[in-house]
């Protein structure tokens, strides 16, 4: 039996969301988890053991996802074993949040998003983990019970927190709402097929002016498969953003996720990554920020990003500068 009075916390939750960075709050204790004990989930509850027995601190803090009840039987076992309390800490972040906080470390890292097909070519960081990882958690996961043994259990909630970020920009979901095609796809194939919708330049040139940043998301996978039927090329249609970048006559980046729906890619909407992407590269604060997109996805993406919406007829109306 342990004799020094102990506090040990059970911390919960799902990959990638934010169990490490709320961890580092719970001062004087020490953190057994996987990545400071260097072992195997299966390991884990004999190192726990082992820091309880040692009296080296009076907090003890088991980090893990612990999914399913089977999962935390062995540590709440070790606790009623060696008769000290356990307390339950559950994060309760969302799946949409673990997958902004993955990609904005794979953003901050890689400078990319990687989908299924990249991971299993890669070896990235242990922080950057395919979305079927945090899906199968949601899939599998039990809520905490007193019956487990704990002698509480706190649900908290996840709080991004965006620092000194200041910067705002204009954010269109999808770059047929710059321009139409002349071609007979809905996508131009050549530069002679792009038509510049109407005021989209002078609206465009007076937010740049206004100090926003102006970013344009496009999907590239109805193009790539263009380009594998030898319809087009990549040559043209990186020639096809140049021109239209410099038909607009504003510094517009283009943010392009080309993974078709079988990869599993995070930036396909209403998936978060480009948001989590943009937001992260041009260091936004997404509150000063405006999104503009006409479809319930759009609405559904710049809700989760934190984005402020707006449909394209407002947004591209000049008379509200005149």
């Amino acid at each position: 039996m342990v004799k020094k009075k102990f506090d040990s916390i059970m911390l919960i939750g799902p990959p990638s969301g934010g169990k490490s960075s709320y961890a580092k709050n719970l001062g004087g204790k020490v953190t057994v988890s996987q990545e400071s004990c260097s072992c195997s989930m299966d390991q884990l509850s004999s190192h726990f053991d082992k820091y309880i027995q040692s009296n080296e601190k009076t907090r003890i803090v088991v980090e893990g996802s612990f999914a399913t009840a089977q999962m935390r039987s062995k540590f709440t076992a070790v606790a009623k074993a060696r008769g000290i309390p356990i307390k339950c800490l559950w994060l309760n972040t969302s799946i949409d949040d673990c997958a902004y906080n993955v990609c904005t470390t794979m953003t901050r890292e890689y400078d990319t998003l990687y989908n299924i097909t990249d991971f299993n070519r890669t070896m990235p960081s242990r922080n950057t983990i395919p979305i079927g990882v945090i899906e199968r958690y949601f899939e599998r996961f039990e809520m905490p019970i007193p019956q487990e043994g704990f002698v509480s259990i706190e649900e908290v909630p996840f709080k991004r927190e965006w620092g000194q970020r200041n910067v705002k920009s204009a954010i269109i979901v999808n770059c047929n709402l710059l321009y139409k095609s002349k071609g007979k796809y809905p996508f131009p194939l050549n530069v002679d097929e792009i038509e510049i919708l109407p005021d989209r330049s002078e609206v465009l040139k007076q937010y740049n002016r206004d100090g926003y940043t102006i970013v344009a998301l496009d999907n590239l996978s109805n193009l790539n498969e263009a380009i594998s039927r030898n319809i087009t090329t990549e040559e043209s249609i990186s020639a096809c953003y140049d021109v239209l970048r410099d038909s607009l006559g504003v510094d517009i980046d283009f943010c392009c996720c080309g993974h078709l729906l079988e990869d599993r890619c995070y930036c396909r909407m209403p998936n978060v990554g480009h948001g989590a992407f943009i937001t992260e590269r041009y260091h936004l604060l997404p509150s000063k920020c405006l999104l503009i997109g006409d479809t319930d996805i759009d609405v559904e993406f710049a809700k989760k990003c934190s984005f402020p919406h707006q449909k394209s007829s407002e947004f591209f109306n000049v008379k509200s500068f005149r």
